[in-house]
């Protein structure tokens, strides 16, 4: 595919001006080599054409052309009358580059419109702006965010693109909520905006968290509540005048504790008109409900049922789904039973392959009535994660979610009920082990000693593997101890002065812990009051309470200087960024006691003793 530069500033909003967009919403896909493919998703009455050239989306570098994958939109219909509802277009982009590094308010790419269709919730028709945002995200332990080219992250995604149709009575709808890395994501009601900073006003009784008809409008009619954690929205409602109600969703992911990404949905609800909806006034939603086959730990909250899980554990559930509904021939209504994720074959659910990543879940009948059935039908979800779908860093679990909808085939709207299966796994080790110094010498000589690795019930230890390197050198690995119980070691012949450090690795898919402390050799030996090293500085006071001053007993300006505070086992505890000059004050945030300071730069280094009361 053609690939092109996105080098300009070019300020080029959609081009649709007729009255008829719903809604829509943009996301991307990392194409590797820093390219980026954008999506543009738009939603439309029936009546509505779009030029068949594609729209433009709005970057921060200027216009990225996404012509339709197809020449006219894509019908949603009522299912009964086969009458259009909406229809969805899809543009999509060439690969496009983007270079640079996004600022902490992040790079927004939008499209807008200068007239929205007329919505039933809102004061007046107004134009539509649709906007997502793609964040920087600094790894733990680097100094600056990842740059764009880096493709550090794909955004979090909606899964669920059908129409949002209702009549009467209770009714859900999952937007299936997922993120290919994994990441931490919630959505939430958002406002629909206008344009960048204008959100569109809404009428009396209805608000952007509460778009929908409630008990504000008909006293029989329910609350409208959101599932942060599965997309999945309910509501209850009655005699509600049709048409179309505007709303917006935001989906929000985070890693690390960095929001990465924001992307958001703008999606209309279409209420039918009485003479459509008089076909199902009694349709009941079909009953959903998961039973757990094992002993891993499952909770539920709401629709969401959350399994803790550990590496080689297999998630064993039966799903039952029942309907006692009739059809107006006097049939019993057909039920069928779908699920979306990425752990699942789309095209077969039997299959434990070919799935968009890892091995795959399977979800196979009991019985022969396959996945449609009447009244009633069960089927078993089974699943065993694989290695190359763990990639924790240590720092707490990964979520797995599959999304699960039963729906009945009513007219004019089939009715369904949704449940969420979230498999959080936890990594077999999550405590860095503590090192210590017991003894060291000049000549090369250290004994050691840390605590014991902590691994998850049933995890198999694999290895302590500790690391060396010389002063300012580089990092290898000097020994392996296979025994969990061998929490000692000695070490002679090693380079004088010298850092270490060890990290545990455990698990069936093996994992490493965070790393421990560094020791320092030269700093475990240094607390006589001496100053080692080539660079000479002065510590003033000596003690100190709160504060410390260092200066440079040259008048050089030492180069990016770093600051390391150890303790008096040579543990290090703590690093200042001072930057180039030849004096400093440090705000100090160390306990009372003893500590050697490390000042370094410009491939020197000298240390100092303090005592800090």
């Amino acid at each position: 595919m053609r690939k092109f530069i996105v080098s300009l500033l070019i300020l080029c909003a959609g081009s649709a001006q007729a009255g008829h967009v719903l809604g829509g919403e943009i996301y991307w896909e990392c194409a590797g080599n820093g390219n980026y493919i954008f999506h543009l998703i738009l939603k439309t009455d029936c009546t509505m054409i779009l030029p068949t050239g594609g729209q433009t989306i709005t970057g921060p570098f200027g216009a990225i052309s996404c012509p339709w994958d197809t020449v006219i939109g894509t019908q949603q219909t009522n299912t009964c009358a086969s009458n259009c509802i909406q229809e969805t277009y899809h543009g999509i982009s060439q690969p496009v580059q983007l270079s640079g590094t996004p600022p902490a308010a992040g790079w927004t790419f939008s499209w807008a419109s200068c007239c929205r269709d007329y919505e039933q919730n809102v004061t007046t028709t107004a134009a539509i702006y649709i906007a997502s945002t793609m964040y920087p995200y600094t790894p733990p332990g680097a100094s600056a965010p990842l740059p764009a080219d880096s493709c550090y992250n794909n955004p979090p995604r909606f899964a669920n693109s059908g129409a949002m149709v209702h009549c009467d009575g209770p009714y859900s709808y999952n937007h299936g909520i997922y993120d290919v890395e994994r990441d931490s994501i919630f959505v939430n009601f958002a406002p629909p905006m206008v344009s960048s900073t204008t959100a569109i006003g809404f009428s009396s009784g209805y608000s952007f968290d509460q778009p929908y008809p409630d008990f504000t409008e008909n006293s029989l009619n329910g609350a409208v509540s959101i599932d942060s954690l599965s997309g999945l929205v309910s509501m209850d409602f009655y005699d509600a005048s049709p048409g179309y109600y505007i709303s917006a969703y935001r989906l929000r992911e985070y890693r690390d504790g960095q929001l990465t990404a924001e992307i958001t949905r703008d999606f209309p609800l279409v209420v039918l008109d009485s003479a459509a909806c008089s076909a199902g006034a009694s349709n009941n939603r079909p009953n959903l409900n998961l039973v757990s086959n094992n002993q891993l730990n499952m909770s539920q909250a709401g629709t969401v049922y959350t399994l803790v899980a550990q590496q080689g554990d297999t998630v064993d559930l039966d799903i039952l789904i029942t309907d006692f509904d009739f059809n107006a021939n006097g049939t019993p209504q057909t039920i069928c039973l779908n699920a979306q994720s990425q752990h699942i074959n789309p095209a077969n659910y039997t299959l434990d392959s070919a799935c968009a990543s890892g091995n795959c879940a399977t979800i196979t009948p009991n019985g022969s009535g396959g996945y449609c059935t009447a009244i009633s039908g069960s089927y078993k979800f089974q699943w065993i994660p694989d290695c190359a779908l763990l990639n924790s860093t240590g720092l707490g679990p990964e979520a797995f979610r599959f999304q699960i909808t039963v729906s009945d085939n009513a007219c004019p709207v089939p009715k369904s009920r949704q449940a969420t299966i979230m498999v959080l796994m936890y990594p077999p080790l999550q405590i860095a082990p503590v090192l210590t110094m017991d003894s060291v010498n000049t000549l090369g000589r250290v004994d050691l000693s840390w605590s014991k690795a902590q691994i998850a019930p049933g995890a198999s230890f694999q290895a302590y593997k500790l690391y060396m390197r010389p002063l300012n050198g580089v990092y290898s690995l000097i020994d392996s101890i296979t025994d969990i119980d061998s929490t000692q070691a000695s070490y002679t012949g090693l380079p004088f002065p010298c850092e270490i450090y060890l990290d545990a690795t455990a698990g069936s898919c093996p994992q490493s812990s965070p790393p421990s402390n560094v020791i320092n050799t030269d700093v475990a030996i240094g607390l006589a009051d001496y100053q080692a090293g080539e660079l000479k500085f002065d510590l003033s006071p000596n003690p100190a309470k709160d504060h410390l001053y260092l200066q440079l007993q040259d008048q050089n300006p030492l180069q990016d200087a770093r600051l390391s505070v150890y303790d008096i086992r040579g543990r290090l505890l703590r690093t200042y960024t001072l930057g180039t000059a030849t004096k400093w004050k440090i705000e100090l945030k160390e306990a009372p006691g003893t500590y050697l300071f490390k000042l370094s730069g410009d491939q020197v280094f000298g240390i100092k003793k303090l005592i800090i009361q």
